[in-house]
């Protein structure tokens, strides 16, 4: 989802890239605050960074609170050499290269013991889309058939999609950070 910074449009494209697109409908003035490289006709942004606070509910298991707490995202841009990582608490995960959906699952393995955080990430009703996508939005929510799918000893392309093609219309995209009542530790 978008940013306005200045009146201007920033496109977060998945956490990837930041970017103003239709540059032409801004001002000199209102861009003037932005380093930024031109490609494709888009402003790619550079030497920025972006931490996002997103809301999510978790569970103590230890002593059966449920509370809300924050998940950050992190970017830091110098000059086009990205840093992207995730945050609860004290535990923090560096993204490596572009993998997000890897980066959710470690820390998901970090807090696992102790905490449930109730999102589509760490959900087993839920899975990366095999045939790719949008980074952030490269999940996908089985919730439907999800007995079917949790019974996959092996979750990969062929078994993935194989199941996908046989309850076409039934799974959706999702966003990692997703929540809904059916989450399944």
């Amino acid at each position: 989802s978008p940013m306005i910074i200045n009146d201007v449009i920033v496109e977060t494209d998945g956490f990837e890239v930041l970017c103003i697109e239709q540059s032409e409908n801004y001002r000199t003035d209102q861009l003037r605050i932005f380093d930024y490289d031109i490609k494709h006709g888009c402003y790619i942004l550079k030497n920025y960074n972006l931490k996002t606070a997103i809301p999510i509910n978790i569970l103590n298991k230890n002593t059966k609170e449920l509370f809300s707490d924050n998940l950050f995202i992190e970017i830091d841009d110098n000059n086009r050499e990205t840093t992207r990582k995730l945050k609860v608490f004290d535990k923090e995960i560096i993204v490596n290269g572009w993998d997000l959906v890897g980066a959710f699952h470690n820390l998901h393995q970090e807090i696992k013991q102790n905490y449930m955080v109730k999102i589509c990430a760490f959900c087993k009703k839920s899975s990366w889309n095999p045939y790719g996508g949008i980074d952030f939005f490269n999940h996908l929510c089985f919730k439907e058939f999800a007995e079917e799918y949790y019974k996959l000893d092996i979750k990969n392309k062929e078994t993935t999609g194989s199941l996908m093609n046989k309850n076409s219309g039934k799974y959706k995209s999702v966003y990692l950070i997703n929540s809904c009542n059916d989450y399944l530790e």
